[in-house]
């Protein structure tokens, strides 16, 4: 979560950490991707595993100096309760309800840009009624605007900063490290990643029963 002010100075915080990786002769490396960053895989490939987990720590200490604020929901991905509800639209829906929240305390209005999924019209349409309060949440979403905004992260540097804080957290959720060389580089990202952190759901649901989450 982020105002003006704040989006200008970690887009071009981020801006400046991946031109310094450019520079070393990576070029391919133009988005901020927890997944790939870890693993080595799509613009990160062949990026040397030090230089990987320091533009990490760059960019987690580029997001907690920039003023951004995060809000985590983590619901269970795979369980068979009945319910056919979408993990992440349950997450979805909560996530709103820590803006709104958010929203009201620092008495804001926001948009709400989100990374570009098949289901994007299905989340535009729900969010309808989420607004006039007819959402599980029973918060009437006032303070978020408009309409839930999707594009695709290579093309936004605040939506590659939500991926980060949310792969990190996800990680140490759901990943023992066997490196203690391993451990102490997560540690040393979430320390700055945490720090952001203003509101946590990690309440029980419907998809309770299964130990792979999905976060938001």
């Amino acid at each position: 979560m982020a105002d003006e002010h704040v989006a200008v100075r970690l887009t071009d915080a981020l801006n400046a950490i991946i031109g310094s990786v450019a520079a070393q002769g990576y070029s391919e490396a133009v988005e901020f991707h927890g997944h790939e960053m870890f693993q080595a895989v799509g613009g990160w490939k062949d990026v040397p595993v030090r230089l990987r987990m320091n533009a990490y720590l760059q960019a987690a200490r580029a997001i907690s100096a920039s003023g951004a604020k995060s809000a985590l929901v983590s619901v269970e991905r795979h369980a068979d309760h009945g319910d056919s509800t979408p993990p992440h639209e349950v997450a979805l829906e909560r996530l709103l309800a820590l803006i709104q929240a958010h929203a009201e305390e620092t008495h804001n209005h926001v948009l709400v840009l989100a990374d570009d999924v098949h289901s994007a019209e299905r989340h535009r349409t729900n969010f309808r009624f989420y607004q006039d309060g007819r959402s599980a949440e029973h918060r009437r979403l006032g303070r978020i605007l408009d309409t839930l905004y999707f594009g695709p992260s290579h093309h936004s540097r605040l939506l590659q900063a939500a991926d980060l804080v949310s792969y990190m957290r996800l990680r140490r959720l759901t990943v023992t490290e066997t490196d203690p060389r391993a451990q102490s580089v997560n540690d040393a990202i979430w320390n700055q990643l945490g720090s952001t952190v203003t509101a946590v759901d990690d309440a029980p649901d419907k998809h309770e029963g299964s130990d792979q989450k999905t976060g938001a």
